[in-house]
């Protein structure tokens, strides 16, 4: 298996390496003629155009031959590729979708883009910064995942924007976010120590906070739309954090593991005691057992609020499941006197 990988391998860097050789990375017309495709009807629909373009891993280092003569385009995909930069794609007011992740671009949409461009993947790169996108106000996808940029800057004006992923970048402070309507948000293996800033994103119903610096799930407690939380690989100590996400009645999804508040005895289910809807704790499916336990504990507490009761061990029958419940259950209770 090893032998055969490493044979696929170099038989696809010899196959970059001669398409570079070729065409010296130069996109030439032939290689326009393998990519073009999705025939379709011009915009004012006085011809049929190709309206999809895709070259990825062809060693390009120059794209001029598009530069102005190709301006129909709504998709164009050119990741995996050598470029650095954008300004060929100048004259292309149709274009919806771009892909130019796994390049050498430094500048984020360094080119007269088009008003109705939707969606953007330049993740890979060596981009920076973030530059005014305010002439970009339908976009509604921007990925910039494994770049080098250091604050979140120059999306105030995107009023459509719902997807940002900024995962494995240099970013320190959540911010530049205001009012947007954002329903994913991915700023996962940044430098981020503290949740904060995000107070009018009320949209958000996915957020990947992994591998930072986050000590505290404070910040977290205003967002009533959140499903699904990832803040895995942190520096979460206390258990009593959770108590932060209480109120989140949509919240289904939670990971916390590699997070130091793991270490608390029995700590799975006292955060499904406080978390009852949950569906999946820590990559974990929460199994039909797990759930009885947090409902008789729940249960308990509501009849005998003054003592503290932790449900060690619940013996079920061997046919127990949710559609055929047991007829006795063997609990034994750990009880503290308030």
């Amino acid at each position: 298996m090893a032998t055969e990988m490493a044979d696929a391998l170099s038989s696809l860097q010899a196959h970059l390496h001669n398409c570079t050789k070729q065409g010296d990375g130069v996109l030439s017309k032939a290689l326009m003629a393998e990519g073009l495709s999705k025939l379709g009807r011009s915009a004012d629909g006085s011809c049929q155009v190709f309206l999809a373009l895709s070259l990825p891993g062809r060693g390009l280092r120059d794209v001029s031959l598009l530069s102005g003569r190709y301006i129909h385009l709504q998709s164009l995909e050119l990741h995996y590729n050598k470029l650095k930069s954008l300004s060929a794609l100048t004259v292309m007011p149709h274009l919806l979708y771009l892909n130019v992740a796994h390049n050498e671009i430094k500048e984020l949409l360094d080119f007269n883009a088009p008003f109705a461009l939707r969606e953007v993947d330049a993740s890979f790169n060596q981009i920076c910064k973030i530059p005014d996108l305010s002439a970009h106000q339908s976009l509604e996808k921007l990925v910039l995942d494994c770049n080098s940029i250091h604050k979140i800057t120059g999306l105030q004006e995107c009023h459509r924007l719902c997807h940002l992923a900024m995962a494995n970048n240099q970013v320190e402070e959540i911010c530049g976010l205001d009012d947007l309507p954002l329903k994913h948000l991915d700023l996962s293996r940044n430098k981020i120590k503290k949740i904060g800033n995000m107070g009018t994103l009320k949209s958000l119903t996915h957020l990947d906070l992994s591998g930072n610096k986050i000590q505290t799930l404070e910040g977290l407690q205003d967002y009533m739309l959140l499903g699904h939380i990832n803040v895995e690989d942190n520096d979460v100590t206390e258990l009593a954090d959770v108590e932060y996400l209480r109120h989140l009645v949509l919240l289904r999804e939670l990971n916390m593991k590699r997070n130091p508040l793991q270490d608390h005895t029995d700590y799975r289910l006292s955060v499904l005691f406080k978390l009852p809807r949950l569906t999946d704790l820590d990559a974990v499916r929460v199994s039909p057992d797990e759930k009885v336990k947090t409902s008789l504990s729940s249960s308990l507490m509501s009849i005998y609020p003054s003592i503290h009761i932790s449900i060690i061990s619940l013996i079920c029958p061997s046919t127990y499941s949710i559609t055929h419940p047991p007829t006795c259950l063997s609990i034994q209770l750990s009880v503290v006197h308030s």
